[in-house]
């Protein structure tokens, strides 16, 4: 659904756009290399309105669609709609990158709760929020909201002596994880903790497992934390700040 919103949006900038460069002929070719401009400079855009990698694709896509909008109400209302696609995909990078977080929020509660009802004991889990300071330029955005709650890092604890003999629970768990990371918009760092390079091994496969769409770095990059005394097998998944 929302990439058949995007290719609408798209088409629609672009339309619009083309005409504009030339009201009187306007041929195919011209509309192609329009469709192409536009969606590199949402692309470009996202970029720079972002810091980091925060939920880039997110921040993309509403670049994308602020474009498409911009350009679309300018043509409307006679102004030039090259200039309302720059304007619009501007603040929908800024709106996309926030919506991306927020939607990070509630994937991370919704995996903690699956966690506690399914994991049978063989887990503790905690979610670690934040509060991020929106630019006071950009509170338009977040309905004047000064700040907003994002996750910071999700944890889970696992005993050791079911990593050791390879618990289905265990499996389960970290399972859950991977979907998590694949699923979030945000990058992170995933912290394992682990006694031996076996058992973290083990547990980078388990979440791995998990994933339900190709996840490789820069998206997603694993540490290996050795098990010392006083402290438990677990994985923290710490999104980049």
């Amino acid at each position: 659904a929302i990439m058949s919103t995007a290719d609408s949006q798209l088409l629609v900038a672009a339309g619009s756009v083309s005409h504009d460069l030339r009201p009187r002929s306007v041929s195919l070719r011209t509309d192609r290399i329009v469709v192409i401009a536009l969606g590199l400079a949402a692309v470009l855009l996202a970029g720079c309105q972002t810091t980091g990698n925060h939920a880039t694709s997110g921040a993309t896509f509403g670049a994308l669609l602020g474009c498409a909008t911009g350009a679309a109400i300018a043509h409307s209302t006679g102004q030039h709609a090259a200039r309302g696609c720059a304007a619009g995909a501007a603040l929908g990078a800024v709106t996309g990158y926030f919506v991306g977080r927020q939607q990070d929020l509630a994937l991370a509660r919704q995996t903690r709760d699956e966690i506690h009802h399914t994991s049978a004991g063989a887990a503790e889990v905690t979610l670690k929020t934040r509060h991020e300071t929106v630019p006071p330029d950009q509170r338009k955005e977040t309905n004047g909201a000064e700040s907003v709650e994002v996750v910071d890092a999700l944890v889970v604890n696992v005993p050791q002596n079911l990593v050791s003999r390879k618990d289905p629970r265990v499996d389960q768990t970290l399972a859950r994880v991977g979907g998590y990371i694949s699923e979030a918009k945000t990058d992170a760092r995933v912290i394992v903790t682990a006694r031996t390079q076996a058992d973290y091994d083990y547990m980078v496969k388990s979440i791995e497992d998990g994933y339900t769409r190709p996840t490789t770095a820069p998206k997603v990059v694993y540490e290996h934390r050795p098990l010392t005394r006083g402290t438990q097998s677990a994985v923290e998944v710490v999104h980049h700040a």
